[in-house]
């Protein structure tokens, strides 16, 4: 009888589409052969692991270690699915302590690229073989010391419809660039060095600490403004980790650093803890710093749950959260404060402070017994009503006409609206200034550039390094001179200038992880705008920054002559605008 139509019947797949199969399971991109490599350089016992990438990974993949090395009798049987010596059967899943083991990583490789495997046990001769698109070639001698090398070329030749599917050059170097920072941080105690096109990107040196191993890897404001924590998770559970000052923030999560017992990770647990430690202490949309890594008894943790192991889950995730919570939130109210950093210690659980009615506007305190209308402390504050966002929309696209009035805790402006019956407008002057620098960087290549009296000297993080030799022709169009100064060393020469403002050279550093988390993100903004908004946004007037009458009302007639000018290029709201009306109802008139 045939299968009724619509349906085939079942068969069993061949073994090169077994392969293949399999390989996306483990092999989604560059980074993820990387990972495998470096794990497996990593379970061998290696000191010192090097990466070395041609075109983004596409066209050279290569990690050399000083590891314990392959007899050449097994080289066949690293290359067989399901073969490892890292588990002896289904009993022992629970209790893998390796950071290999699903017995995939080589044979993957091996079906979508052109492998070669080099190995020698101390004491023995060397060996290497070939294998290409799971076809091995025989064993023949080598020379090399004691450890592995495995070269993987050509990734993905014989599925071209996989390429499609990558980003950039750019971005699959700084996805690899992640990849080598995340395992040096899970592992200190490896030298780690990672080289791109035939220069050496970035070299992470043996740490002692983790503290001197996050110093290396997020940058020396990061050391200066960070503190240590240690202490039990849970049962079987040991915490220790390394965290910002509240003063320290960056826009994504991307500087949240997990591990657990060697492995770099992505824990939902770990990072909503360690946000909830800093709840009240940073704005929102912000995110601390931090390198965290646990010790867990095997049993207490599944890794076994992610194809590619980059997810693990534990057996109470609820208890993870609170412990990592509870303990960096105690480290955070006696850690010591830098240098020249105003920050209070957050109140003691249970109380709440007293309101500061010295920082609040006249019209926002109680007048005459009748409450204004402000939140509570500790409350959200009130947001404002939709009339107030209708009046303010129609200010868009025309000019503004708006009359100064002053400037409110040196970033917001005050003015009147002649058109609007005497519309109160409040202008967030950062936001105004960050949509006019944008504008002019992206509608020209030479911007206002300001030479630096004395140059400025940075130091970046190897990430940062790779970033800036991925983008620098576009950061240098923004009106940047940068030069190197030896090693991850750079001189800052010139900065690009807007109106009375100018970028301060040290936000380079911080452009440069703005720009990296960039390239992580779905949306597919075009590189020159996307430099252009980072670049903006530095260079934009910042809460402390106290303005002359001339100036607030110079850039409001530039805020005034840029398109869509009632948003910044992020999409906050550049102005409010309160009507006589809703004045009136304030103050029961």
């Amino acid at each position: 009888m045939s299968p009724p139509a619509g349906r085939r019947p079942i068969r069993k797949l061949d073994e090169a589409t077994i392969r293949e199969i399999a390989a996306g399971e483990v092999v989604e991109r560059p980074a993820s052969v990387v990972k495998e490599l470096v794990e497996n350089s990593l379970d061998a016992g290696a000191r010192s692991v090097e990466v070395r990438i041609e075109q983004g990974g596409l066209a050279l993949i290569e990690v050399a270690d000083d590891g314990s090395g392959l007899p050449a009798a097994e080289f066949p049987l690293a290359f067989e699915r399901h073969a490892t010596s890292k588990l002896v059967d289904a009993s022992h899943l629970a209790e893998v302590s390796t950071l290999g083991f699903r017995g995939e990583a080589l044979a993957s490789i091996a079906a979508v690229a052109r492998v070669r495997f080099a190995s020698r046990v101390s004491g023995k001769e060397a060996h290497e073989m070939e294998v290409e698109a799971g076809h091995e070639s025989p064993l023949r001698p080598t020379a090399r010391a004691p450890g592995t090398t495995v070269t993987v070329r050509d990734l993905f030749f014989n599925t071209p419809a996989r390429r499609k599917f990558l980003r950039s050059v750019a971005a699959e170097t700084l996805q690899v660039a992640d990849v080598v920072e995340r395992l040096y941080l899970a592992n200190p105690s490896v030298t780690l060095t990672l080289s791109v096109d035939g220069k050496e990107r970035a070299r992470y040196p043996r740490a002692g600490t983790l503290r001197e191993a996050a110093a290396q890897a997020l940058g020396p404001e990061f050391a200066e403004r960070a503190f240590e924590f240690q202490g039990i998770g849970g049962p079987g559970v040991w915490v220790e980790g390394v965290a910002s000052h509240p003063s320290v923030t960056r826009g994504t999560s991307s500087r949240l650093i997990f591990s657990a017992n060697g492995r770099a990770i992505a824990s939902r647990a770990m990072l909503d803890g360690l946000r909830a430690a800093y709840f009240d202490l940073i704005p929102r949309g912000r995110y601390p710093l931090a390198a965290v890594r646990l010790t867990v008894e095997p049993g207490y943790v599944d890794v076994n749950v992610h194809p590619t192991k980059r997810e693990v889950r534990f057996q109470d995730e609820s208890e993870i959260r609170e412990a990592l919570r509870t303990l960096v939130r105690s480290h955070l109210q006696s850690a010591p404060l830098p240098s020249g950093v105003p920050f209070r210690a957050p109140p003691s659980p249970g109380t709440r402070p007293a309101p500061d009615l010295s920082y609040r506007s006249a019209a926002q305190r109680t007048l005459s017994g009748i409450p204004a209308p402000v939140a509570a402390a500790g409350e959200a504050p009130p947001a404002p009503s939709e009339e107030v966002f209708r009046v303010a929309s129609t200010l868009m696209g025309r000019p503004l006409g708006l009359r100064v009035l002053g400037q409110v805790g040196d970033l917001f402006i005050v003015a009147e609206s002649p058109d609007q019956e005497g519309a109160l407008v409040v202008v967030d002057a950062h936001a105004a200034s960050e949509r006019v620098a944008f504008e002019r960087l992206r509608a020209t290549t030479a911007p206002g550039q300001q030479e630096l009296l004395v140059p400025v000297e940075l130091e970046l993080t190897p990430r940062q390094a790779s970033t800036w030799n991925s983008h620098r022709e576009s950061i240098l169009a923004m009106g940047f001179s940068v030069e190197p100064f030896g090693g991850n060393h750079y001189r800052v020469l010139a900065v690009p200038a807007f109106l009375w403002h100018r970028v301060d050279a040290r936000r380079l550093a911080g452009l440069l992880d703005e720009l990296a988390d960039g390239e992580k993100t779905e949306a597919r903004e075009n590189l020159h705008d996307r430099v252009a908004k980072t670049v903006a946004c530095h260079m934009a007037i910042r809460g402390g920054d106290p303005l002359t009458l001339e100036e607030m009302r110079h850039l409001l007639e530039e805020l005034a002559s840029t398109p869509d000018h009632f948003t910044c290029p992020h999409g906050r709201p550049v102005m409010v605008s309160l009507p006589r009306a809703e004045l009136n109802r304030w103050f029961h008139r």
